[in-house]
């Protein structure tokens, strides 16, 4: 049944970006105005979002300072208030890293590291800047030093860093499935550009279709699951043993729409119109 006169925000940081233009289109396509809402100065979104009925909150590195300091703390719709706050955890790779382990959702080994006397001898292994996305803030090391070096500098500048195990795999794939609900309604492979040991495609990547296998439909449905996500990229790595959830993205971006020819943006604002997301 669809929802009428229903007050739909749409906050973003920046026009430019496509993704809530591509969300709004869906809700007009199906006869509902979404409001884009600039994030600003924070305080008149955070209004905006007190007042809505139904709020999409596009985060990036860049935002998601503003959205913990300055809208997180003026919001009093409890409603909103509880998904950015999920949001927010969920953009914090040590906080998402925490609850896909406590539900028991496969993941490489990781530890969470706020001192360079806490690195594990994983050699190689992967460290990554806690609110990185796009590929950005990770890092392939090899030896000792580096991981050493390279851990000081996110510490200092984010108070902590991801350490993971490398898992090996050349050349360097992985899979984004894009869950809406509790169904994955998308999936790509995607290829990393050359020697790069990061598929995702602001990174150079390449994409195609892809068929998940039951069992990675089942993690990334658990994954969202443990996030509490209205929707979600979960991205998975073939493991030696299972699919392993390397992380997942609370704020997707929708090339996947345009690898796989399924319209994603339209899946979530039917989702919403139907009142299935929260």
């Amino acid at each position: 049944m669809k929802i009428v006169n229903k007050n739909i925000a749409i906050v973003t940081s920046s026009l430019t970006a496509p993704g809530a233009t591509m969300l709004q289109q869906a809700f007009a396509a199906r006869g509902q105005t979404a409001d884009i809402v600039l994030l600003g100065d924070g305080y008149s979104a955070a209004g905006r979002i007190n007042t809505s009925d139904i709020v999409i909150l596009r985060i990036g590195p860049k935002s998601f300072a503003m959205y913990r300091d300055t809208v997180l703390p003026s919001l009093e719709n409890v409603k909103h208030k509880k998904l950015l706050t999920r949001m927010l955890e969920a953009f914090d790779k040590s906080i998402q890293t925490q609850k896909l382990r406590d539900r028991h959702v496969p993941v490489p080994a990781t530890r969470i590291i706020h001192d360079i006397s806490e690195l594990s001898p994983w050699l190689p292994c992967v460290l990554k800047q806690p609110t990185g996305n796009q590929g950005n803030g990770v890092f392939l090391v090899h030896d000792e030093e580096s991981a050493k070096q390279t851990a000081r500098q996110l510490i200092a500048s984010s108070g902590s860093c991801i350490q993971q195990e490398y898992i090996h795999i050349r050349p360097a794939t992985d899979k984004r499935l894009f869950v809406v609900g509790d169904t994955v309604v998308a999936a790509m492979k995607r290829t990393a550009h050359g020697a790069d040991f990061r598929s995702n495609l602001h990174q150079g990547g390449s994409s195609e279709a892809y068929t998940p296998l039951p069992n990675e439909r089942n993690i990334a449905v658990r994954a969202a699951q443990a996030l509490e996500l209205p929707f979600c990229g979960v991205d998975i790595i073939d493991g030696p043993a299972e699919p392993l959830v390397l992380e997942v993205n609370p704020s997707p971006g929708f090339a996947i729409a345009q690898t796989t020819g399924i319209a994603v943006p339209d899946i979530i604002a039917q989702h919403y119109i139907e009142g299935v997301l929260e």
